[in-house]
Protein backbone atom coordinates (compact mmCIF):
# COMPACT_ATOMS: atom_id res chain seq x y z
CA UNK A 1 0.00 0.00 0.00
CA UNK A 2 1.40 3.34 -1.00
CA UNK A 3 -0.51 6.41 0.09
CA UNK A 4 0.08 9.30 -2.29
CA UNK A 5 0.62 12.83 -1.04
CA UNK A 6 -1.94 15.55 -1.57
CA UNK A 7 0.53 17.34 -3.83
CA UNK A 8 0.75 14.46 -6.25
CA UNK A 9 2.81 11.80 -4.47
CA UNK A 10 5.63 10.46 -6.56
CA UNK A 11 4.51 12.40 -9.67
CA UNK A 12 5.58 15.85 -8.47
CA UNK A 13 7.92 17.43 -5.93
CA UNK A 14 6.86 19.79 -3.13
CA UNK A 15 7.41 23.43 -3.96
CA UNK A 16 8.26 22.81 -7.63
CA UNK A 17 4.94 22.28 -9.41
CA UNK A 18 6.78 20.04 -11.86
CA UNK A 19 6.01 16.45 -12.74
CA UNK A 20 8.24 13.66 -13.98
CA UNK A 21 12.01 14.09 -13.74
CA UNK A 22 12.86 16.16 -10.69
CA UNK A 23 15.48 18.92 -10.53
CA UNK A 24 18.80 17.66 -9.20
CA UNK A 25 18.56 19.71 -5.98
CA UNK A 26 15.33 18.06 -4.84
CA UNK A 27 15.60 16.21 -1.55
CA UNK A 28 13.74 13.32 0.05
CA UNK A 29 13.70 12.41 3.75
CA UNK A 30 12.67 8.80 4.37
CA UNK A 31 11.78 7.58 7.84
CA UNK A 32 11.98 3.76 8.09
CA UNK A 33 10.09 2.24 11.01
CA UNK A 34 8.36 3.94 13.92
CA UNK A 35 11.34 5.96 15.17
CA UNK A 36 12.33 7.12 11.70
CA UNK A 37 8.76 8.18 10.92
CA UNK A 38 8.55 10.18 14.17
CA UNK A 39 11.74 12.04 13.26
CA UNK A 40 10.21 12.84 9.87
CA UNK A 41 7.26 14.22 11.85
CA UNK A 42 9.75 16.51 13.63
CA UNK A 43 11.18 17.63 10.28
CA UNK A 44 7.67 18.52 9.11
CA UNK A 45 6.83 20.38 12.33
CA UNK A 46 10.08 22.29 11.94
CA UNK A 47 8.97 23.54 8.53
CA UNK A 48 10.57 21.41 5.80
CA UNK A 49 11.53 23.68 2.89
CA UNK A 50 10.02 23.46 -0.59
CA UNK A 51 11.39 20.67 -2.71
CA UNK A 52 11.74 18.29 0.27
CA UNK A 53 9.62 15.15 -0.02
CA UNK A 54 8.86 13.66 3.40
CA UNK A 55 8.19 9.91 3.34
CA UNK A 56 7.19 7.50 6.10
CA UNK A 57 7.74 3.77 5.53
CA UNK A 58 6.66 1.26 8.15
CA UNK A 59 5.54 -2.34 8.46
CA UNK A 60 3.03 -1.39 11.17
CA UNK A 61 -0.06 0.00 9.44
CA UNK A 62 -1.39 1.52 12.68
CA UNK A 63 1.78 3.55 13.30
CA UNK A 64 2.00 4.45 9.62
CA UNK A 65 -1.51 5.89 9.72
CA UNK A 66 -0.47 8.26 12.52
CA UNK A 67 2.59 9.61 10.65
CA UNK A 68 2.46 13.21 9.41
CA UNK A 69 4.41 12.47 6.22
CA UNK A 70 2.29 13.19 3.12
CA UNK A 71 3.83 10.17 1.34
CA UNK A 72 3.47 6.80 3.09
CA UNK A 73 4.65 3.33 2.08
CA UNK A 74 3.50 0.17 3.85
CA UNK A 75 6.42 -2.25 4.06
CA UNK A 76 5.74 -5.97 3.75
CA UNK A 77 2.10 -5.59 2.68
CA UNK A 78 1.63 -9.37 2.56
CA UNK A 79 2.18 -9.49 6.33
CA UNK A 80 -0.97 -7.43 6.85
CA UNK A 81 0.61 -4.38 8.51
CA UNK A 82 1.40 -6.15 11.77
CA UNK A 83 4.97 -4.88 12.11
CA UNK A 84 8.27 -6.74 12.45
CA UNK A 85 8.32 -7.19 16.25
CA UNK A 86 12.02 -6.51 16.64
CA UNK A 87 13.11 -8.97 13.95
CA UNK A 88 15.69 -7.30 11.70
CA UNK A 89 15.45 -10.01 9.03
CA UNK A 90 11.69 -9.47 8.86
CA UNK A 91 12.40 -5.74 8.45
CA UNK A 92 14.77 -6.41 5.57
CA UNK A 93 12.25 -8.66 3.83
CA UNK A 94 9.42 -6.19 4.37
CA UNK A 95 11.46 -3.40 2.80
CA UNK A 96 12.50 -5.63 -0.10
CA UNK A 97 8.86 -6.56 -0.72
CA UNK A 98 8.02 -2.85 -1.11
CA UNK A 99 11.06 -2.11 -3.31
CA UNK A 100 9.05 -0.88 -6.29
CA UNK A 101 6.98 1.50 -4.15
CA UNK A 102 10.07 2.87 -2.42
CA UNK A 103 11.93 3.32 -5.70
CA UNK A 104 8.96 5.22 -7.10
CA UNK A 105 8.84 7.80 -4.31
CA UNK A 106 12.65 8.18 -4.12
CA UNK A 107 13.33 8.50 -7.87
CA UNK A 108 14.24 12.02 -8.91
CA UNK A 109 15.77 13.07 -5.61
CA UNK A 110 19.25 14.56 -5.68
CA UNK A 111 19.76 13.60 -2.04
CA UNK A 112 18.00 11.00 0.10
CA UNK A 113 18.30 11.16 3.87
CA UNK A 114 17.26 7.87 5.47
CA UNK A 115 16.37 8.01 9.17
CA UNK A 116 15.90 4.84 11.22
CA UNK A 117 16.46 3.29 14.62
CA UNK A 118 19.11 0.59 14.65
CA UNK A 119 17.55 -1.26 17.59
CA UNK A 120 14.21 -2.05 15.95
CA UNK A 121 13.24 -4.70 13.44
CA UNK A 122 11.80 -2.43 10.74
CA UNK A 123 14.47 0.24 11.03
CA UNK A 124 17.43 -2.02 11.83
CA UNK A 125 16.69 -4.43 9.00
CA UNK A 126 14.84 -2.16 6.59
CA UNK A 127 17.10 0.90 6.49
CA UNK A 128 20.10 -0.85 4.88
CA UNK A 129 17.74 -2.38 2.32
CA UNK A 130 16.25 1.06 1.59
CA UNK A 131 19.77 2.40 1.00
CA UNK A 132 20.47 -0.44 -1.46
CA UNK A 133 17.22 0.26 -3.29
CA UNK A 134 18.09 3.96 -3.63
CA UNK A 135 21.65 3.28 -4.76
CA UNK A 136 20.35 0.82 -7.35
CA UNK A 137 18.20 3.38 -9.18
CA UNK A 138 19.12 4.33 -12.76
CA UNK A 139 19.98 7.82 -11.46
CA UNK A 140 20.84 7.17 -7.81
CA UNK A 141 20.65 10.01 -5.30
CA UNK A 142 23.35 10.92 -2.84
CA UNK A 143 22.40 8.89 0.26
CA UNK A 144 23.08 9.91 3.87
CA UNK A 145 21.66 7.78 6.69
CA UNK A 146 20.94 8.94 10.23
CA UNK A 147 21.20 5.79 12.36
CA UNK A 148 19.57 6.25 15.76
CA UNK A 149 20.95 3.96 18.46
CA UNK A 150 18.66 2.92 21.35
CA UNK A 151 18.46 4.36 24.81
CA UNK A 152 20.44 2.20 27.26
CA UNK A 153 17.24 0.89 28.85
CA UNK A 154 15.94 -0.24 25.44
CA UNK A 155 18.82 -2.60 24.70
CA UNK A 156 17.85 -5.54 26.95
CA UNK A 157 14.29 -5.65 25.59
CA UNK A 158 15.59 -5.51 22.02
CA UNK A 159 18.08 -8.32 22.46
CA UNK A 160 21.19 -6.24 23.22
CA UNK A 161 24.37 -6.80 21.24
CA UNK A 162 23.49 -10.39 20.41
CA UNK A 163 19.76 -10.06 19.75
CA UNK A 164 17.81 -10.21 16.52
CA UNK A 165 17.80 -6.42 16.18
CA UNK A 166 21.37 -5.69 17.30
CA UNK A 167 22.26 -1.99 16.86
CA UNK A 168 25.87 -2.92 16.12
CA UNK A 169 24.84 -5.38 13.43
CA UNK A 170 22.52 -2.77 11.89
CA UNK A 171 25.36 -0.22 11.70
CA UNK A 172 27.64 -2.78 10.10
CA UNK A 173 24.93 -3.60 7.55
CA UNK A 174 24.47 0.11 6.80
CA UNK A 175 28.20 0.41 6.18
CA UNK A 176 28.01 -2.49 3.72
CA UNK A 177 25.01 -0.90 1.97
CA UNK A 178 27.17 2.11 1.11
CA UNK A 179 26.89 5.86 1.44
CA UNK A 180 27.68 7.98 4.45
CA UNK A 181 25.99 7.69 7.82
CA UNK A 182 25.53 9.76 10.96
CA UNK A 183 25.24 7.95 14.30
CA UNK A 184 22.70 9.63 16.57
CA UNK A 185 22.94 8.16 20.06
CA UNK A 186 19.69 8.49 21.98
CA UNK A 187 21.63 7.88 25.19
CA UNK A 188 23.83 10.89 24.45
CA UNK A 189 20.88 13.09 23.55
CA UNK A 190 18.96 12.10 26.68
CA UNK A 191 22.04 12.84 28.81
CA UNK A 192 21.25 16.53 28.37
CA UNK A 193 17.85 16.16 30.01
CA UNK A 194 17.30 17.43 33.56
CA UNK A 195 16.67 14.86 36.27
CA UNK A 196 13.01 13.96 36.49
CA UNK A 197 12.24 14.84 32.87
CA UNK A 198 9.29 12.93 31.39
CA UNK A 199 10.40 10.16 29.05
CA UNK A 200 7.99 11.21 26.30
CA UNK A 201 9.34 14.77 26.45
CA UNK A 202 12.95 13.55 26.37
CA UNK A 203 12.29 11.36 23.34
CA UNK A 204 10.45 14.19 21.59
CA UNK A 205 13.36 16.58 22.12
CA UNK A 206 15.82 13.93 20.89
CA UNK A 207 13.75 13.47 17.72
CA UNK A 208 13.63 17.23 17.21
CA UNK A 209 17.42 17.53 17.56
CA UNK A 210 17.94 14.77 14.99
CA UNK A 211 15.35 16.33 12.68
CA UNK A 212 17.16 19.67 12.90
CA UNK A 213 20.43 17.99 11.92
CA UNK A 214 18.71 16.21 9.01
CA UNK A 215 17.46 19.51 7.64
CA UNK A 216 20.87 21.09 8.20
CA UNK A 217 22.38 18.54 5.80
CA UNK A 218 19.50 18.93 3.32
CA UNK A 219 19.73 22.74 3.35
CA UNK A 220 23.45 22.66 2.59
CA UNK A 221 22.85 20.29 -0.32
CA UNK A 222 20.01 22.36 -1.75
CA UNK A 223 21.99 25.60 -1.58
CA UNK A 224 25.21 24.13 -2.98
CA UNK A 225 24.86 25.71 -6.47
CA UNK A 226 25.05 29.16 -4.89
CA UNK A 227 27.94 28.21 -2.59
CA UNK A 228 30.22 26.05 -4.72
CA UNK A 229 31.62 26.80 -8.16
CA UNK A 230 31.17 23.07 -8.75
CA UNK A 231 28.34 21.53 -6.61
CA UNK A 232 29.82 18.07 -7.18
CA UNK A 233 32.57 19.13 -4.76
CA UNK A 234 30.04 19.01 -1.93
CA UNK A 235 28.53 15.78 -3.20
CA UNK A 236 31.94 14.09 -3.20
CA UNK A 237 32.35 15.06 0.46
CA UNK A 238 28.94 13.79 1.53
CA UNK A 239 29.02 10.65 -0.59
CA UNK A 240 31.10 8.72 1.91
CA UNK A 241 31.56 5.92 2.56
CA UNK A 242 32.06 6.31 6.28
CA UNK A 243 30.70 8.17 9.25
CA UNK A 244 29.79 11.84 9.30
CA UNK A 245 29.41 14.08 12.32
CA UNK A 246 26.72 16.78 12.31
CA UNK A 247 26.18 19.61 14.78
CA UNK A 248 23.65 22.43 14.85
CA UNK A 249 23.71 25.53 17.04
CA UNK A 250 21.80 28.77 17.43
CA UNK A 251 22.73 32.10 18.92
CA UNK A 252 21.29 35.54 19.52
CA UNK A 253 22.59 39.00 20.31
CA UNK A 254 25.99 40.55 19.71
CA UNK A 255 27.77 37.16 19.83
CA UNK A 256 25.09 35.26 17.90
CA UNK A 257 27.40 33.60 15.38
CA UNK A 258 30.11 32.73 17.89
CA UNK A 259 27.60 31.22 20.32
CA UNK A 260 25.92 29.27 17.49
CA UNK A 261 29.31 27.91 16.42
CA UNK A 262 30.12 26.82 19.96
CA UNK A 263 26.69 25.23 20.31
CA UNK A 264 27.19 23.27 17.09
CA UNK A 265 30.59 22.00 18.26
CA UNK A 266 29.00 20.84 21.53
CA UNK A 267 26.10 19.08 19.80
CA UNK A 268 25.70 15.45 20.91
CA UNK A 269 25.57 14.41 17.25
CA UNK A 270 29.22 15.51 17.00
CA UNK A 271 29.88 12.54 19.27
CA UNK A 272 32.22 14.45 21.57
CA UNK A 273 34.88 14.30 18.87
CA UNK A 274 37.55 17.00 18.69
CA UNK A 275 38.32 18.66 15.38
CA UNK A 276 41.59 16.73 15.25
CA UNK A 277 39.49 13.55 14.81
CA UNK A 278 38.01 14.87 11.54
CA UNK A 279 39.33 14.73 8.00
CA UNK A 280 37.42 17.84 6.94
CA UNK A 281 34.92 20.26 8.45
CA UNK A 282 32.17 22.14 6.62
CA UNK A 283 30.91 25.25 8.45
CA UNK A 284 27.60 26.66 7.22
CA UNK A 285 26.61 29.97 8.84
CA UNK A 286 23.17 31.46 8.34
CA UNK A 287 23.01 34.94 9.76
CA UNK A 288 22.05 38.52 9.19
CA UNK A 289 24.78 39.81 11.49
CA UNK A 290 28.44 40.50 10.84
CA UNK A 291 31.03 37.85 11.59
CA UNK A 292 33.17 38.67 14.59
CA UNK A 293 36.93 38.42 14.85
CA UNK A 294 36.75 35.98 17.76
CA UNK A 295 34.69 33.57 15.62
CA UNK A 296 37.33 33.65 12.90
CA UNK A 297 39.95 33.05 15.60
CA UNK A 298 37.99 29.96 16.76
CA UNK A 299 37.90 28.59 13.23
CA UNK A 300 41.62 29.22 12.76
CA UNK A 301 42.31 27.51 16.11
CA UNK A 302 40.36 24.49 14.84
CA UNK A 303 42.45 24.43 11.68
CA UNK A 304 45.69 24.53 13.69
CA UNK A 305 44.45 21.83 16.08
CA UNK A 306 43.72 19.47 13.21
CA UNK A 307 47.10 19.87 11.58
CA UNK A 308 48.25 19.53 7.95
CA UNK A 309 45.90 17.99 5.43
CA UNK A 310 42.78 19.14 7.28
CA UNK A 311 40.34 21.18 5.21
CA UNK A 312 37.70 23.65 6.40
CA UNK A 313 34.97 24.62 3.95
CA UNK A 314 33.43 27.90 5.07
CA UNK A 315 29.94 28.86 3.82
CA UNK A 316 27.78 31.83 4.69
CA UNK A 317 24.22 32.78 3.82
CA UNK A 318 22.68 36.12 4.82
CA UNK A 319 18.97 36.47 5.59
CA UNK A 320 17.13 39.71 6.24
CA UNK A 321 14.82 38.10 8.82
CA UNK A 322 17.82 36.85 10.80
CA UNK A 323 19.32 40.34 10.67
CA UNK A 324 16.12 41.80 12.09
CA UNK A 325 16.06 39.28 14.95
CA UNK A 326 19.81 39.34 15.59
CA UNK A 327 20.02 35.55 15.47
CA UNK A 328 22.32 33.07 13.76
CA UNK A 329 22.29 29.35 12.94
CA UNK A 330 25.40 27.23 12.36
CA UNK A 331 25.53 23.73 10.93
CA UNK A 332 28.74 21.71 11.04
CA UNK A 333 29.30 18.60 8.93
CA UNK A 334 32.56 16.70 9.36
CA UNK A 335 34.14 13.46 8.28
CA UNK A 336 34.88 11.16 11.21
CA UNK A 337 38.29 9.53 11.14
CA UNK A 338 38.25 5.99 12.56
CA UNK A 339 39.45 5.48 16.12
CA UNK A 340 40.87 1.95 16.51
CA UNK A 341 39.67 1.35 20.05
CA UNK A 342 36.06 2.37 19.30
CA UNK A 343 33.46 -0.25 18.29
CA UNK A 344 31.16 0.14 15.30
CA UNK A 345 28.29 1.64 17.33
Amino acid sequence: MEQESRTGGRGSWPGTGRRGAAPARNAAVLGVGGCGSKIVDSVIRGGAAGGVRCIAADADSGDLGKALAPVKVLLGPRAGGRGCRGDAEAGRKACSEAANELAGVIAGAGILVVVAATGGGTGGGGAPEAVRIARGLDVPPLVVTFAVTPFDWERPSRGGAAGPASPDAALEELARAGGAHVVARNAGLSGREPRGARLADAMGRANSAIGEAVMGVVDIFKRAPGMFADPSELESLLAGPGRLLVGCGKGAGDAAVRDAFRGALASPLMGGRAVRDCGWLLVNIETGTSLTEDLLDMINDARREAGPGFDIIFLRTTYDDLEASGTACVTLVASCLPVPEEGPA
